[in-house]
């Protein structure tokens, strides 16, 4: 067994205990303050309860905590801000250390076979019990959990800290999982969401299914190329003569094959506070034509929509009116607001 659950690193800190909330799997952990900084958070920890076994958690939340933090802390510290000065390291290491959150996650061990893990709270560690960075082959294992056997998975990328890029643990991804199945995928603006739908779009249908894919983007991210030039599923070879694409945005001269004609939407077929919700402004869904239209019965609202899409501005304020049972007032705005707000310009 040449393999380690844990890095040669010195020990991140130790266990302090477990959380007191009922059914919430979450351990504290003391960390004394170091120049090599904290770990991030989402990063994996071991708590080691031997050798061969560990707690498996990630990062969730830490705070200060040690006389720095306390009120004659905060003193020193505005002394030290009046001199332009820092806390000297010695002090640092003395009197200031953190408070660790670690959400756990399960229970990994390393047998004669290699790595195994359950989910869940298999095994308990003790108060003073060490908390450790794995070693890459144990993040690598983590990272591709059930995916060790399948031929289907492939490699996607490498686990990533922030800006750090851990080139030694691969991970995989098994788009054939996908199938028949509701997927989310959830993650701050810019953390590559748009990329990985449109890499899992092009691997599922890169040969033909047996079903169809509607994709729904307001934004024009998924099917063309973007302003800096990252492709589109249009530059996939073994999708580009299959994608209908439908907008009313310009699209290059390049790609004009692709697109098959403008959106077209029938309010009729949705219910009016829908329609009003989507299409007319934000500082206008309170006027008295937006409320109008919201409190209006589905049946009336299609027999509206009808005239419109006939007569559009054209339309008739008396037969709108009496569509709707209004009486509108003398310099009343509200039916010329309703063609102007959903006539098509």
């Amino acid at each position: 067994m040449t393999s380690s659950l844990f890095a040669n690193s010195t020990p991140v800190g130790l266990l302090k205990g477990f959380s007191p909330v009922p059914h919430q799997l979450e351990v504290e952990v003391v960390v004394p303050h170091s120049e090599r900084g904290l770990p991030g958070f989402g990063e994996f920890l071991l708590v080691q309860v031997n050798e061969t076994t560990a707690l498996v958690g990630r990062v969730s939340r830490y705070q200060a905590a040690g006389q720095l933090t306390s009120a004659q802390g905060d003193a020193y510290l505005a002394d030290l801000a009046k001199n332009a000065e820092s806390v000297p390291a010695p002090i640092m290491r003395q009197m200031l250390r953190y408070n660790l959150k670690i959400q756990l996650l399960g229970q990994l061990r390393l047998t004669a076979t290699g790595f195994q893990f359950a989910v869940g709270e298999r095994a308990f560690a003790t108060l003073g019990s060490q908390v450790r960075e794995p070693s890459d082959a144990a993040l690598a294992f983590l990272c591709n959990v059930g995916l060790e056997n399948d031929p289907t998975a492939t490699p996607l990328g490498h686990l990533v800290y922030g800006q750090r890029v851990l080139e030694k643990v691969p991970v995989n991804f098994s788009v054939a999982r996908l199938k028949g199945k509701r997927s989310f995928v959830f993650a701050r603006a810019g953390y590559g969401k748009s990329n990985l739908i449109k890499y899992l779009v092009s691997q599922l249908y890169s040969s033909p299914p047996d079903v169809g894919l509607l994709i729904f983007d307001p934004e024009g991210e998924y099917a063309l190329p973007d302003a800096h030039g990252r492709p589109g599923l249009v530059n996939v070879p073994a999708l580009r003569n299959r994608i209908s694409l439908y907008t009313n945005r310009r699209v290059n001269a390049e790609y004009a094959a692709v697109r098959k004609g403008e959106v077209l939407v029938d309010f009729g077929d949705f219910p009016p506070q829908d329609i009003v919700a989507a299409f007319v402004p934000a500082e206008k869904q309170e006027m008295v034509f937006a409320n109008l239209l919201r409190s209006l019965d589905w049946n009336v609202w299609r027999k509206l929509v009808e005239l419109l899409a006939t007569d559009g501005f054209a339309a008739d304020n008396n037969a709108i009116a009496k569509l709707l049972a209004y009486k509108p007032r003398q310099e009343d705005v509200s039916l010329g607001a309703i063609k102007n707000n959903l006539v098509p310009a």
